[in-house]
């Protein structure tokens, strides 16, 4: 079950909140980070350090979600070789549910052309993706600020790549009880459907 959306969307929150009700069940949960932290590929564990380093140096602070654009095909082959060799714990998981905080879609809505056609095939299909949407004024209360313009082109680059990959589009301004029902309704709904997810 993989969960996408903004900086201060409720991603992280949501799958603590999830997994601990879940675990209650009796359940067996495993969560899983597809995002931009923790490398297992060593080239980008060393573009990083080196990345942050002179940002630090040269003091750039990076805006909210300025890091979404498109990008180089050298770009997106080392970070989606880099969210293939997580992919696999995945694959090799043996819970009951498995929780994704990010995914490959993040930066795959912002590819263009001859790239997103390429990795779009290459991209694997969660059981269920809910991108969780939420207002500028609610992403301020939890801390976060982002221009309405970057949150606009967000949503907007996001919604585009859902025509392709389904997404169910959920309100995260909601209680987390709320949330937690309509996604476990979701969920089985899905399980019904295919017999399991």
């Amino acid at each position: 079950i993989a969960f996408v959306g903004c900086d201060g969307s409720g991603k992280s929150t949501i799958i603590k909140y999830i997994k601990r009700k879940l675990e209650k069940e009796g359940k067996s949960v495993e969560v899983f980070f597809l995002g931009w932290r923790s490398f297992q590929n060593p080239i980008l564990r060393i573009f990083s350090k080196f990345y942050m380093k002179r940002k630090e140096k040269k003091a750039v602070k990076e805006k909210k979600l300025e890091r979404f654009r498109s990008r180089s095909w050298l770009f997106y082959i080392l970070y989606y070789s880099e969210l293939w060799l997580r992919y696999l714990k995945i694959i090799l998981s043996r819970k009951e549910y498995l929780l994704i905080d990010r995914y490959f879609y993040d930066e795959l809505a912002f590819a263009k052309g001859m790239k997103l056609k390429f990795f779009k095939i290459i991209a694997p299909i969660p059981n269920i993706c809910f991108l969780l949407k939420v207002s500028p004024e609610i992403l301020k209360k939890r801390g976060e600020n982002i221009s309405s313009d970057m949150l606009e082109n967000f949503y907007k680059h996001m919604y585009k790549l859902s025509e392709s990959f389904p997404m169910i589009k959920l309100d995260s301004s909601k209680s987390l009880s709320n949330l937690y029902r309509e996604i476990m309704q979701n969920v089985k709904n899905h399980q019904s459907q295919t017999g399991g997810i």
